[in-house]
């Protein structure tokens, strides 16, 4: 048995080894073990609107707010699915989005902390935010 067949998704009754899946599948089931993503940008507007439409956006997609301050935010939840690829995983664990905004001279550094499978979700926030010249 190589170290590829070692871990096994069990799919309607059936066991195969996770090699055998779609990359977009295997990325989900392993995201436990992989080291989160981080995407940094610098944007004019105020650590505080940052941080709201951080709050704002990933709320609206599902994701809980499980801790915040002044200048993070901190969110838990599972990146949405289709239902058809739904069915097909049985395990799909919960995973955290971390949002950080620094006042920096002229605006505010954000840094935003996620797993690969909310890699659109987190590129959708950046890219929200207006680019500090």
């Amino acid at each position: 048995m190589t170290q590829d067949d070692a871990l096994t998704v069990t799919a309607t009754g059936l066991e195969f080894p996770l090699r055998w899946l779609p990359d977009w599948m295997a990325a989900l089931i392993e995201d436990d073990s992989k080291a989160s993503r981080v995407a940094t940008q610098e944007t004019t507007q105020g650590y505080e609107d940052v941080i709201v439409g951080a709050q704002r956006l990933f709320k609206t997609e599902g994701w809980r707010i499980t801790g915040q301050s002044a200048r993070m935010t901190t969110f838990v939840g599972r990146p949405r699915i289709p239902f058809y690829r739904r069915k097909i995983l049985k395990r799909c664990g919960f995973s955290n989005i971390v949002v950080l905004a620094t006042p920096v001279r002229g605006g505010t550094r954000v840094v935003v902390e996620y797993p690969p499978p909310a890699e659109g979700l987190a590129q959708q926030f950046m890219k929200s935010l207006p680019l500090k010249p």
